[in-house]
């Protein structure tokens, strides 16, 4: 592509994204051409009449590749002739769908012989006559084929859908004439089987009558790091030092996007039209340019990361905003928020971090688990910044990383519906996830603990807490009398009732005065809990805290 000079710190041109299909081989950047030449030298080798059924989900790329199809056809036979009929156009403008097909092919037909057509019946056995006859005609000195090509039948309701594939049936038996049609199998099957009770076999049936070479879109062999090159590099103008840059960027958003709408064409523009105006609000406030922590490129990853995550897990997208609310600037950031951080983000990457019934990170409110656990792993090195050289920069986030990340978040709620209510007002109580194993030695001795933890350095004396076992409920409520220290010292205290057999040295430990506690096996809890995978977080789910305060006092 060819670029006006940059002049005066001025981006190069960039465009938006056309959410139309390819129709020239040149801008065949998802490498459909492979696929095309192969269908049309089947089309001109095939005897006719047949059908071919392209399947495909919804913005996979059919009406693209039926182009390329149509362009290929054209190149090796000039007198062959091509009819296009787009099902759901024709529905917006015609009750007889049917009816508006067949005569709009006999239209077409006309033209073909030159010749005017009389008004057409509108009986549908008269006009598949007329076409037959039309059809005759056009091939009485030739036997050039004709390719019907016909989209969209699966943006019909299942009604229109099934009439229409039903009047179909009765035309596709025409000599000298090859169908084309673009449908997504599974949506018009599962339409048809609500609407009309039709079984797997009835189905299968239907559609095997119609179509005789059903193939499936390629989605699985698409040049998707080539396609995602090109809109960086053509769409938002992102430009790299390296080519190695630019293949690392690009493989990383093609996870991004993998892990989580899926690669499809259609979803792809979607979120690179939310990206380029992203990319202009941050401009406009002027967050999107290149400083000592973080290159313009990185900003532009990270911001399509979010975009990933808001468009694909709502809830988690939520629950990330909500935590970094009240991270500042990186100065500001203490290295207690910093450990804390990566512990968060270390448990967003463990598929058993989500897979449970209850809680805030529930399976059932935040998704898939495995996916959204390598979504949050390719997330995590999105927001990683070269300017990061500790020993461990892959591995764990720094303070500069943090803020980057919360600063470019803020602006991502102007994207995608309204943005996510306020967090309720914190009351003053803390959530502490205890282990399992733990529980009843915190009961009898009067701590909480940790390992490699320092969390506990948020609460101090006077604190109230509400202590979690996982996958069990909420099991104690206490208030803090000893902040937190490590637990050889704690047990060196003269007033200490700690064994020393609990001694570890790498044991953070905090004093607690139990208000009342429970078993592990007489957990309290209820549908919809408040839970979360931190060691210690701010209570503020209403619901859960009218549920404790019950159970256990306040």
């Amino acid at each position: 592509m060819v670029r006006e000079p940059v002049m005066n710190n001025s981006l190069p041109k960039i465009k938006g994204l056309k959410d139309v299909p390819i129709q020239i081989h040149d801008n065949d950047a998802l490498g459909l051409s492979d696929y095309a030449k192969a269908l049309s030298a089947f089309i001109l080798s095939a005897e006719t009449p047949i059908t071919i059924g392209i399947h495909g989900d919804w913005g996979s790329g059919k009406s693209s590749l039926m182009y390329l199809i149509e362009q290929k056809l054209k190149a090796e036979d000039d007198k062959l002739y091509s009819l296009w009929f787009n099902a759901w156009q024709f529905s917006q403008y015609s009750e007889q769908l049917s009816i508006s097909l067949l005569s709009h092919f006999l239209d077409e037909m006309g033209t073909l012989t030159k010749e005017s057509i009389k008004e057409p019946s509108k009986n549908i056995r008269d006009l598949k006559r007329e076409i037959s006859n039309r059809i005759a005609e056009t091939q009485k000195n030739s036997n050039t084929r004709i390719i019907v090509f016909i989209d969209d039948i699966d943006r019909l309701v299942p009604e229109k859908a099934l009439d229409l594939l039903e009047t179909l049936k009765l035309f596709l038996d025409l000599k000298g004439c090859v169908f084309v049609l673009a449908c997504d199998y599974h949506v018009i099957a599962q339409g048809l089987k609500q609407k009309f009770h039709l079984s797997e076999n009835d189905l299968k049936g239907f559609f095997d009558k119609m179509i005789q070479v059903p193939f499936n879109m390629p989605v699985s062999q698409y040049n998707a790091q080539g396609f995602l090159t090109t809109m960086l590099d053509e769409h938002l103008g992102v430009t790299y030092s390296t080519e190695q840059d630019k293949n690392d960027d690009a493989a990383l958003y093609l996870k991004l996007v993998t892990y989580s709408a899926g690669f499809n064409p259609r979803t792809v523009k979607w979120l690179f039209n939310n990206l380029l105006l992203l990319k202009f609000v941050l401009e406009a406030k002027g967050v999107l340019k290149t400083d000592k922590v973080a290159h313009v490129n990185e900003k532009m990853r990270i911001l399509f990361a979010t975009l990933c995550l808001q468009h694909t897990f709502s809830a988690m997208y939520n629950n990330l905003l909500y935590y970094l609310q009240d991270v500042g600037e990186a100065e500001n950031i203490t290295d207690e928020k910093v450990t804390e951080t990566n512990e968060f983000f270390k448990e967003l990457r463990k598929s058993e971090t989500f897979k449970q019934e209850e809680g805030e990170f529930a399976e059932s409110k935040v998704g898939n688990a495995y996916q959204l656990a390598n979504f949050m792993g390719a997330f995590f090195d999105a927001i990683q910044l070269k300017s990061d050289t500790s020993e461990n920069a892959d591995e764990l986030l720094n303070a500069d990383e943090i803020a980057t990340l919360n600063n470019i978040m803020s602006f991502s709620v102007a994207i995608v519906g309204t943005p996510p209510p306020p967090p309720p007002e914190w009351t003053g109580y803390w959530f502490v996830n205890v282990g399992e194993g733990d529980w009843e030695d915190n009961r009898k001795y009067g701590f909480i603990s940790a390992g490699h933890s320092l969390a506990f350095k948020r609460l101090s004396v006077g604190d109230k807490i509400y202590t979690y076992v996982k996958d069990r409920g909420y099991v104690g409520f206490g208030e803090i009398i000893k902040e937190a220290i490590m637990i050889k010292d704690f047990i060196d205290q003269e007033e200490s009732l700690l064994p020393a057999e609990l001694n570890g040295s790498e044991k953070w430990v905090v004093g607690v005065k139990w208000l009342k506690t429970v078993p592990k096996e007489q957990a309290k809890t209820f549908s919809g809990i408040f839970a979360n995978q931190n060691v210690v977080c701010k209570l503020r789910h209403e619901q859960t805290l009218r549920f404790v305060h019950k159970r256990f006092g306040k």
